[in-house]
């Protein structure tokens, strides 16, 4: 069914416009706990997170517990699509949430304004280290009197991941695929020749025009605070979106297990989406290995960008937490030890943030892969196994897998 682009901007600006919104209130429970970073560390800790940010999650605990005797870390995947909802409830209800919480960049000032007291100032633990993490990360983790109330963990640098064997036989060549118009045409064949659409997506929850919009160099709000949803480059990926979903080209999903369903039943040749994806095929549909190549992005430009943004996020400490020292003590060891951040990149996917001086790639080389290639760089948020499963449950570690190569260096 078409949709006019007036019905498509109505459901991206739903989409975005309720990403992280939390119930009204200030509360969030629990008194202020001053963290001592020389405090004795014992006793047991609750870890939220979904995916692969899960999985990672669930391997480091087990490497902390064997460095901190009389400690134990339960990782529990909450599944995204239930994750906000559920830390919402807590925060207001000031009960009911575990020791750490995940949060999405996007997620995190909202968070930080409604619930200025609901999570513990986490400088007294990582403050010796902000240095070494991308300023951006650590200030969209910070309040407005510079206490940080949600470390910084990763941001989900994005790329083009294609199906080979849904390309081979449209006889299409994605690689000479230079811009979004290309991508576009390539998308029309491949639906004429195998009925398969060009990508998945959710265009009511507006992650897609996002990610979009960013590739062009602006974000949802310019620097005077104002919605941009009518500017020329939100315009111009609005109408791209209006002209491929009149030309059959997307398939609307409903959230990240329609997206995972998408991508298992093969609906799709390509996805475009940050480098957590990786991972998550990996954990959820490894009988597509072998299957899977990745490009960068296409360009709208000549000379655009060939990447963008989706997602990241970070690790908080609710002022309700059991076991306080322990959490912060716990996040530290996530995300301020740099082999840990690249034992992520390396086995979950992951882009680590303790290093912002990382090399652009800039040349339109593919990597193949195996479950999909780990050894492309786009760079966890964080997202395990069956990602967004509804259902919580405690995770299991992952089977191993090959490794992939280092990052380079800081």
């Amino acid at each position: 069914m078409k949709k006019k682009l007036t019905g498509i901007a109505a459901l991206v600006a739903v989409g975005v416009g309720l990403t992280g919104c939390a119930a009204g209130g200030v509360s969030g429970g629990g008194s202020a706990v001053a963290l001592d970073p020389d405090a004795t560390l014992d006793g047991e800790i609750t870890v939220w997170s979904w995916d692969v940010g899960a999985v990672a999650l669930e391997r480091l605990a087990a490497d902390f517990e064997k460095t901190h005797d009389g400690t134990t870390v339960k990782v529990v995947d909450v599944g995204y699509d239930n994750a906000y909802d559920k830390m919402s409830v807590g925060f207001q209800a000031g009960t009911g949430l575990p020791d750490v919480v995940t949060i999405e960049t996007d997620a995190a000032p909202g968070y930080i304004t409604q619930f200025p007291k609901g999570m513990l100032d986490l400088n007294p633990i990582l403050g010796d280290d902000e240095a070494d993490f991308d300023p951006f990360k650590w200030s969209a983790g910070s309040d407005a009197e510079g206490s940080l109330r949600i470390a910084p963990w990763d941001s989900g640098t994005v790329a083009l991941y294609y199906r080979t064997d849904i390309v081979e036989q449209a006889g299409v060549d994605i690689e000479a695929a230079e811009t979004w118009d290309d991508l576009i045409a390539a998308g029309k064949v491949i639906k004429e020749k195998t009925g398969h659409t060009l990508l998945s997506t959710d265009l009511s929850a507006g992650g897609g025009f996002q990610m979009l919009l960013q590739q062009l160099g602006q974000g949802l709000f310019n620097e005077a605070g104002e919605i941009t949803l009518d500017s020329p480059e939100a315009v111009r990926v609005l109408t791209m979106l209006q002209e491929m979903n009149e030309a059959g080209l997307i398939k609307n999903v409903t959230g990240w297990d329609g997206r995972v369903t998408s991508a298992k039943d093969g609906d799709s040749a390509v996805t475009a989406d940050a480098v957590w994806w990786i991972g998550t095929l990996q954990g959820d549909a490894p009988e597509l290995s072998g299957k899977y190549a990745v490009l960068p992005l296409p360009v709208f430009d000549d000379g655009g960008a060939r990447t963008s943004n989706n997602g990241g996020s970070g690790l908080a400490v609710p002022a309700q937490a059991k076991n306080p020292q322990l959490a912060a003590a716990f996040v530290d060891f996530v995300l301020a030890d740099a082999d840990n951040q690249v034992s992520m990149m390396t086995n979950e996917g992951s882009s680590r943030r303790t290093c912002p001086r990382w090399s652009r790639t800039t040349s339109r080389s593919r990597s193949s892969t195996s479950a999909v290639s780990r050894s492309t760089r786009p760079s966890p948020s964080s997202r395990p196994r069956s990602r967004r499963s509804s259902t919580p449950r405690t995770v299991r570690r992952p089977r191993t897998s090959s490794p992939t190569p280092s990052p380079p260096p800081c």
